[in-house]
């Protein structure tokens, strides 16, 4: 999995040539068919059939078709059907045929003239005998290429949507990972085993907290997105458990605007986060150490921030592991932290990290501004 999540998200290839080269090949299967149907025309009302001249109007009435492929798939893709915009595109894909049709008769009528065709014929009167049946063909033409460019799309969502869950795994699977590594259960049971001699019920909370964050962190949600209140929440239940171990070395503060809390975030988004800023900033500080959690929205966007007063890049700290912000670069962690984003986003969200040395780091991530409709804006977090 970790080889398809790494894969970069390419843009759609573009199809114009292969319509394109469609076309030219199916051109001679129709010039045939419709060579065969004015030969048995002429036949039943005794004209004489011209066999070359015949067959060279055709190929070339069909090819000339086939050169306005691509400005049908442009089209289609320009003016696609089924959002808001629909009306107007409606009218775009059923007239701009009628242009085509002139263009192909102007360019298709001195051919025809050279190769025989009776030089009193105008293009008026090849409009007036033809005009709505060739229309017709591009009607239908463009049909089928909404209809391929619709599965086109749909696929791409089906596949947008499985890498978006494939990552929303790995974000989970690496915060259960971070969770349940030996350090952190050792550290955690030996907190428990503590509590358990001097304060029995501080002993079960915690034990309950250590279930309730394994529990969240196996749960597999519907949604990509869940409210800031939930993610807080989930980030409460890994901060106490920190908090026993830390003891009066981890301060934590909190400055999650109302109007936040009921913003959606994707899910599990700041506990790696700050994970890092515990492991490479405050556990390599000598003395107390400070977190410092912020969602605020700054209009259309809404911002996060998690910063530490750790050694920051370069500082005693050392390079950081485990994509340590502190390290300066971006590891597994934060390399699908910004993969999701992106994904979700499509280039809206950015994440940066900004460290002093001997003064801390802090990692900022800007997302679009989404409420969620089930949690009101006004709540806040404690």
């Amino acid at each position: 999995m970790a080889n398809e999540l790494d894969q970069p998200t390419e843009p759609a290839p573009s199809h114009a040539a292969a319509w394109w080269a469609f076309g030219f090949a199916a051109g001679p299967f129709l010039a045939l068919m419709s060579v065969l149907q004015a030969a048995m025309y002429l036949g039943y009302v005794g004209e004489p059939i011209r066999w070359g001249f015949l067959v060279g109007v055709r190929m070339l009435d069909w090819y000339t078709c086939a050169l306005f492929l691509p400005a049908l798939v442009w089209l289609a893709r320009r003016f696609p059907l089924g959002g808001p915009d629909t009306p107007r595109n409606v009218a775009v894909q059923l007239t701009t045929p009628i242009l085509f049709v002139v263009l192909k008769y102007a360019l298709l009528l001195p051919i025809e003239h050279r190769l025989g065709r009776p030089d009193s014929l105008t293009l008026t009167g090849v409009l007036a005998a033809n005009a709505v049946t060739e229309l017709m063909i591009f009607w239908a033409a463009s049909a089928a290429i909404h209809g391929v460019e619709f599965y086109r799309r749909l696929r791409a969502r089906e596949r947008q949507a499985l890498i978006l869950e494939q990552r929303l795994t790995r974000a989970r699977l690496d915060a259960l990972t971070a969770q349940i590594r030996p350090h952190f259960l050792f550290n955690t049971l030996n907190s428990i085993t503590t509590l358990i001699r001097r304060d029995p019920e501080g002993a079960e909370r915690m034990v309950m907290q250590l279930a309730d964050l394994l529990s969240a962190t196996l749960r597999s949600p519907d949604e990509q997105e869940i409210s800031l209140r939930e993610e807080m929440d989930l980030l409460d239940s890994y901060l106490s458990i920190m908090q026993v171990r830390f003891g009066s070395r981890l301060s934590v503060e909190r400055d999650v605007s109302p109007s936040a809390t009921g913003a959606l975030v994707p899910a599990f988004i700041l506990q790696p986060i700050v994970e890092n800023a515990l492991e490479h900033g405050i556990a390599r500080r000598p003395g107390p150490g400070r977190i410092r959690i912020a969602a605020f929205r700054n209009n259309g966007s809404l911002e996060l921030m998690v910063g530490d007063d750790g050694p920051g890049i370069g500082g005693d700290g050392g390079p950081g592991t485990n994509d340590s912000p502190n390290s300066g670069t971006s590891g597994i962690g934060l390399s699908n932290t910004r993969k999701r984003l992106a994904e979700l986003y499509s280039g809206g969200a950015t994440l940066t990290i900004d460290s002093r040395a001997g003064e801390g780091t802090d990692v900022r991530i800007a997302i679009p501004f989404r409420a969620n409709s089930n949690v009101p804006l006004d709540e806040t977090v404690a």
